[in-house]
C-alpha cells in the first residue's frame, strides 16, 4: 500500500511536471493549485520514505519535485542531505561510459578510470596530471554551488557522476572531437558536449600553445648556453665580465622559462574550470539540456569561473585580471558587438578566432556586471528560460526575455558601458 501511494505521487507529479515545462506561462489557477498539491504530497511521501530507510525512493521523489519547481527550498535541502548525512552516493552511468569506450576505439585500452565524489574521469594522461584535474573539477563544483547560493538559487546533486574525458595528446583529442562530437573550430581547447553530457579536454603540454612556449624556452636556454661558451673562450682580462654576463643570461632564461610555464599552467587550469562549469551548470539545477541558451549567458557564466588561483574562492564575485584586461582592450578598440545583437546570439561556431575572442570577453564582462548589479534578475532569467518550451528559442524571444527581466537593452548597454569606463 505504501509503495502504491508512492507510485501514485510520482505519476501525478510527473504529469504536472510536463505541464510545467511546456506551458509554464499559461497555467490556469486550477493547474497551479493542483501542482502545488502534488508537490506537497510528493514531498510528504519523500519524508515518509526517508523515515523508513528507503533513501533511493526519497531521492527519486525529491528530484521529480525539483523538476516541477527547481527552487523548492525544502526539497533541495533534503536532497542534498541524502548525500551528506544518509550515505547516499552518486552512481556512475555505466552505459554512457561504455559508449565512450566504444568511441575511443583501439585507444580505449590506454584509458584508466578515476572517480571522485561528483566526477568519473577516463584518462590516458600521466597519473599526477589526471589527479590534479580531478581535484580541480571538485573545487569547481564547490565554488559553483557557492555561486548559486549567492544568487538565491537551489543547487542539487547531479543524477549521476559527471563524465570527463582527458587526452594525453592534442592530436588524439582533435580527432576524437571531430569524429564523435563534430567539434571543428581550431580555437576550441576543450568543450562540453550537451548531447552526450560530458566534457573533453587534453593535456596542454601537448597542444599548440605549449609548443610555442617550449620553443621560447628552448631559445632562451640556447642563449644562456651560448653565453656560457663565450665566457670560456675569452682571455683572462675579460673572464670575470664574461662570466657575470653568462650568469645574468642564465638567470634571465630560468626566470622567463618559469614565467612561461606558470602562464601555460594558469591557462590550462582556467580551461578545465571553464568546461567543468558548463558540465555542472547543466546538471545541478541551473541550466537544462532541453533548452537552448543565449551564448552570452552560458559562456559568460563559464568564463566567470576561470581562475588564476584555484586554491582560493573563484566565480563571478571574484574578478579575473586576464579577462578584465582583454575586455578593456577590446572595448577601447571598438570590437564589441551591439548588446542587442549579443543577447540574441546563440552560436559562434562560424566566427573567426579573434571575433570569437571578443564575444567571450564581452560575455564575461556582461555576466559579471549583471551579477553585481542585477543579481536577482539574472537568477530569474535562468528560470525564465527553463520555463520556455523545450528546444530552440528564437533570437527575438531571447531579446524579449532579457528586456523583461533586466530592462530595455539600449538603456542597459549605456549603463553597463558607463560602468566599465569608470
Amino acid at each position: 500500500m505504501r509503495h502504491l501511494r508512492s507510485c501514485i505521487a510520482i505519476a501525478a507529479l510527473t504529469v504536472l511536471a510536463g505541464v510545467s515545462a511546456t506551458a509554464a506561462q499559461n497555467r490556469s489557477p486550477e493547474q497551479v493549485a493542483s501542482m502545488e498539491a502534488a508537490i506537497s504530497k510528493a514531498f510528504e511521501q519523500a519524508q515518509f520514505s526517508l523515515a523508513e530507510g528507503r533513501v533511493g525512493e526519497a531521492d527519486r521523489l525529491l528530484r521529480i519535485v525539483l523538476k516541477s519547481d527547481p527552487d523548492q527550498q525544502r526539497a533541495a535541502t533534503m536532497l542534498r542531505t541524502l548525500y551528506t548525512n544518509y550515505g547516499l552516493e552518486l552512481a556512475v552511468d555505466e552505459s554512457s561510459l561504455l559508449l565512450v569506450r566504444d568511441q575511443l576505439g583501439e585507444q580505449n585500452r590506454d584509458f584508466g578510470r578515476f572517480e571522485s565524489r561528483h566526477f568519473v574521469v577516463l584518462s590516458n594522461g600521466p597519473l599526477h596530471w589526471t589527479n590534479e584535474r580531478l581535484a580541480l573539477l571538485e573545487r569547481t563544483h564547490f565554488q559553483f554551488t557557492r555561486m548559486m547560493k549567492l544568487m538565491g538559487l537551489q543547487s542539487i546533486p547531479p543524477e549521476n557522476k559527471l563524465i570527463c574525458i582527458l587526452f594525453d595528446d592534442h592530436a588524439d583529442y582533435t580527432s576524437f572531437a571531430r569524429r564523435t562530437d563534430r567539434v571543428e573550430a581550431p580555437w576550441v581547447a576543450g568543450y562540453y558536449a550537451s548531447g552526450s553530457n560530458r566534457i573533453v579536454m587534453y593535456d596542454d603540454a601537448t597542444g599548440p600553445t605549449f609548443a610555442a612556449a617550449n620553443r621560447q624556452i628552448e631559445e632562451l636556454q640556447q642563449q644562456a648556453e651560448q653565453a656560457r661558451r663565450q665566457a670560456r673562450s675569452v682571455d683572462r682580462s675579460q673572464l670575470n665580465r664574461a662570466q657575470d654576463h653568462a650568469k645574468r643570461v642564465r638567470e634571465h632564461a630560468e626566470r622567463e622559462a618559469e614565467r612561461i610555464r606558470d602562464l601555460v599552467r594558469a591557462a590550462s587550469d582556467a580551461k578545465a574550470v571553464h568546461e567543468a562549469a558548463h558540465l555542472i551548470a547543466f546538471n545541478c539545477g541551473l541550466q537544462s539540456r532541453s533548452r537552448r541558451y543565449p551564448f552570452w549567458l552560458t559562456e559568460g557564466l563559464a568564463t566567470n569561473f576561470e581562475t588564476e588561483d584555484a586554491n582560493g574562492a573563484f566565480g563571478p564575485d571574484r574578478p579575473l585580471d586576464a579577462r578584465e584586461r582583454d575586455f578593456d582592450k577590446r572595448m577601447e578598440a571598438g570590437e564589441l558587438l551591439p548588446l542587442r545583437e549579443l543577447v540574441q546570439l546563440v552560436d559562434i561556431g562560424h566566427f573567426e578566432s579573434d571575433h570569437a575572442g571578443a564575444a567571450y570577453a564581452q560575455s564575461y564582462a556582461l555576466f559579471r556586471y549583471l551579477f553585481r548589479s542585477h543579481r536577482e534578475q539574472l537568477a530569474q532569467l535562468f528560470r525564465d528560460i527553463e520555463r520556455e518550451p523545450a528546444g530552440a528559442i528564437s533570437p527575438q524571444r531571447m531579446l524579449e526575455l532579457f528586456e523583461r527581466r533586466i530592462g530595455p537593452v539600449d538603456l542597459v548597454e549605456r549603463e553597463w558601458l558607463l560602468f566599465e569606463q569608470r
